[in-house]
């Protein structure tokens, strides 16, 4: 005997056993599951025999088993606004419509850049940081954003490919959506690679010994601190403060599109002298500076 159901399409019958032999005129399925929320009818048929048709009986939805995640861009520019969209699924699949309500959910996968932490709105429409519990709202299983509250608008700002996962502590996305965030126009100059100190040249002034050399790179970046080419090839003009402390290799330096670092520049500095300021200057960029001292 076998046993199949009819509409709604796509759902599925299983049963620990089905096509069942018969014993003494009667065939008894057991763990038979429908995967679907719906109304159905169950056929039983064998051969030649005339089917049989059952009354009609309602599958419900079941309780939130994992969330889904998608977003409006999986390919947003660094800083822009990403709208999510969160669905609540039961174990067949189903969206979740109990799963309604505001829900503190958590977010993670993707990472910083310098003070610039991602992000995702709240049902207020306050952006708050990845790892932070985030009240989300949800009608009949699904949030979405809105356009009086913001829920859910999701902010990247390092140029990365993320795996962005959603959790409420008990049931998640699984392994995240895939997102790839692109880095934004050059805006600004940073100086980079620094041999002495810090590799980003943080923790200024540094400390150049007598008759010692520092090099470094300079770097065109976005507004968040991540490395973008210039539109056109960049000169990069150095000024001292002190005269003890000299450029003896890479002036001008030159960031030349689509690089994005250019060749290393090194900082001499001779006997004695006191704290330097060296400061970069490119037509259509603000100044920087670096300070150096003894």
């Amino acid at each position: 005997v076998t046993l199949s159901i009819t509409t709604p399409e796509g759902a599925t019958l299983t049963c620990t056993s089905n096509p069942l032999a018969a014993s003494s005129g009667v065939a008894s399925f057991a763990g038979c599951k429908i995967d679907k929320a719906g109304t159905y009818t169950l056929t039983a048929k064998d051969g030649s025999l005339t089917s049989a048709t059952s009354s009609s009986l309602t599958i419900t939805v079941g309780t939130a088993a994992s969330l889904t995640l998608g977003a409006s861009s999986t390919t947003p520019g660094a800083g822009e606004a990403d709208n999510l969209t969160i669905t609540a699924l039961d174990a067949g699949g189903n969206v979740a419509t109990t799963y309604s309500g505001v829900h503190e959910l958590t977010f993670s996968g993707a990472s910083a850049i310098g003070s610039n932490n991602p992000t995702v709105s709240n049902s207020s429409g306050t952006a708050t940081n990845f790892g932070t519990k985030t009240a989300i709202s949800f009608s009949s299983g699904v949030a979405t954003v809105k356009e009086t509250t913001k829920n859910g608008v999701l902010r990247l700002y390092k140029a990365e490919s993320a795996k962005v996962v959603v959790s409420d502590g008990t049931i998640n996305n699984g392994t995240g959506l895939s997102i790839t965030v692109s880095t934004g126009t050059a805006s600004t100059m940073a100086f980079v690679n620094c041999s002495v100190g810090a590799e980003n040249c943080s923790g200024q002034p540094i400390s150049v010994g007598n008759n010692s050399d520092m090099t470094f790179n300079m770097q065109t970046q976005d507004s968040f601190g991540n490395p973008s080419a210039p539109t056109s090839a960049l000169s990069i003009t150095f000024t001292n403060s002190d005269g003890t402390f000299s450029i003896t290799a890479g002036e001008p330096a030159k960031i030349t599109a689509p690089a994005t670092t250019s060749g290393s520049v090194t900082l001499h500095h001779g006997v004695n002298g006191g704290t330097n300021t060296l400061t970069a200057k490119a037509s259509g960029f603000a100044n920087v500076t670096l300070t150096a001292k003894k």
